[in-house]
């Protein structure tokens, strides 16, 4: 259901339609294992666009519509992944068919390929496929191998600061869904979402409850008496959450305006959950909030368990191994032992897209994958994530890699050199902090960050402020040493 235009599909029509839509897409010559490129907001044909590639045995990479055009993030997507169909809201066509025609010049003049189609998405355009699709151009005779043929690539960045892609094969992401298939409560239920759905944990929320048949309500963007009215109007049961949303209903003063009385679970993931704003905001709605813990890579490797201490991210989804390893000596620890967490599990990506070094770099010989999490377990076996080791910002929802930030400002003739770090902040988790080696002495913290803001995304913005400093901790072969930024920050936040 649309939560603002009410339009809705029953799950029969979300079936037939992705069928017409696979059908589409055949008929304009997409093939097995091709990529298509889904840049839309949050609207109910979400599935379908996903579904209908499927079919063909294609990949879908899922972006985020609002990439800001200067930064190069959607067309560094793009050149990696060189989709053959783009397919786009009618008010973002300008800007990827601007992008778009980057990637058309680099992939005739490298790879000789034919240039990504598009296909515009909103509920004119699905009503128009089921008019003039038809299943007769359905893809039957297109071939799987489930363990190797890649049906999802969303993008995950990582320490080097370039976006990597994560293949998820068609085994990978339905042993999952089989998981969600079988797990309680078994009756349907009525969920919300407003989480983006190009996020890993958007993409799970909506085939989950495709899968088990919930009623799911999808906005567009969050707002607090927007939620409140639907949890309201629909009766909502359980809704899937970012520690961002939990502090703005912590903050919220007029619940008594709204009927919230059915709502009983609210998942929070994708970002770290301060225990003061879960308290508060599970006793000012009345219900359970559930921190989870799982990675792009991993996808979901807990679920909640009945009596779980606080703290604790939960138990061990069934097929799924977990240890706790010294990140210097790999040697594996035991119960509350801090160090990092490896996991193993049906759910686990392929690898990364083009990118073996880091596949091999991430990913064990014998299949465990390196979370850069650390994290212990009790004598329960219960799970705890305490800390990262990597390196990545993790501002509200969104992944912030430091090396691109870093790349930005040194992109500038004024700067000499450049470290960005994470600092704590109350509502976002993190946010980034530059610290800069000034070049020319007239480059001023007003100016410089002007420069950042008219090259990146507003969640990649230095909130965490800029520091002028006289040079930037390396180690003997150039790398920053960037917990040694990390610790000049919190001597800094500790004088204040």
């Amino acid at each position: 259901v649309d939560a603002t235009t009410e339009q809705s599909f029953t799950f029969n029509q979300v079936c037939d339609l992705s069928i017409k839509f696979a059908s589409v897409l055949n008929k304009r010559g997409l093939r097995r294992q091709e990529v298509v490129a889904v840049c839309c907001s949050n609207c109910i044909e979400y599935p379908i666009l996903v579904l209908g590639a499927a079919a063909n045995n294609a990949i879908s990479t899922t972006c985020n519509p609002y990439y800001t055009y200067l930064t190069d993030e959607m067309l560094k997507q793009f050149q990696h992944c060189q989709p053959k169909f783009v397919i786009t809201d009618a008010d973002q066509v300008e800007k990827v068919k601007q992008i778009a025609d980057q990637v058309k010049y680099e992939m005739l003049k490298q790879f000789q390929h034919c240039q990504p189609k598009f296909v515009i998405t909103n509920a004119d355009q699905v009503e128009k496929v089921k008019q003039i699709a038809d299943q007769a151009a359905f893809p039957t005779n297109v071939s799987f191998d489930v363990k190797e043929d890649v049906l999802l690539l969303p993008y995950s960045s990582g320490t080097t600061g370039f976006p990597k892609g994560v293949m998820h094969t068609h085994y990978s992401f339905v042993s999952l869904m089989h998981y969600a298939m079988h797990t309680k409560p078994p009756m349907r239920l009525v969920t919300y979402t407003c989480i983006p759905l190009f996020h890993i944990l958007g993409i799970l929320r909506q085939f989950a409850n495709l899968i088990k048949g919930w009623k799911h309500i999808i906005d567009k963007r969050f707002n607090v008496e927007q939620l409140l009215k639907c949890v309201e109007k629909y009766k909502v049961n359980t809704m899937t959450s970012v520690p961002p949303m939990l502090v703005a209903l912590q903050n919220y003063q007029h619940f008594d305006k709204y009927d919230t009385s059915s709502l009983k679970i609210v998942g929070s993931g994708a970002a770290p959950l301060a225990l003061t704003v879960k308290n508060k905001t599970s006793k000012n709605l009345g219900v359970d909030i559930v921190q989870g813990w799982g990675l792009t890579e991993m996808l979901v490797s807990v679920h909640r368990s009945p009596n779980y201490p606080e703290g604790s991210v939960g138990q061990l989804m069934p097929n799924t191994q977990f240890k706790v390893v010294d990140p210097d000596s790999l040697k594996e620890l035991g119960i509350n032992e801090d160090g990092e967490c490896w996991v193993k599990g049906p759910q686990l990506m392929k690898g990364y897209y083009k990118n073996q070094s880091e596949t091999s770099r991430c990913i064990t010989s014998d299949g465990w994958f390196r979370t850069g999490d650390i994290g212990h377990y009790d004598e329960n076996g219960f799970i705890f994530i305490v800390d990262r080791l990597k390196e990545l910002i993790k501002y509200k929802a969104f992944q912030v890699p430091p090396a691109e930030l870093e790349s930005v400002i040194l992109s500038n003739p004024k700067v000499a050199d450049v470290g960005v770090t994470g600092i704590p902040d109350p509502e976002a988790g993190e946010v980034p902090r530059a610290y800069v080696v000034r070049k020319d002495g007239t480059l001023t913290e007003e100016e410089l960050n002007n420069f950042v803001q008219s090259r990146v995304s507003k969640y990649k913005y230095l909130y965490g402020g800029i520091k002028f400093v006289n040079s930037i901790p390396k180690s003997p072969t150039g790398k920053i040493l960037r917990r040694k930024l990390h610790e000049h920050a919190f001597k800094e936040l500790n004088k204040l």
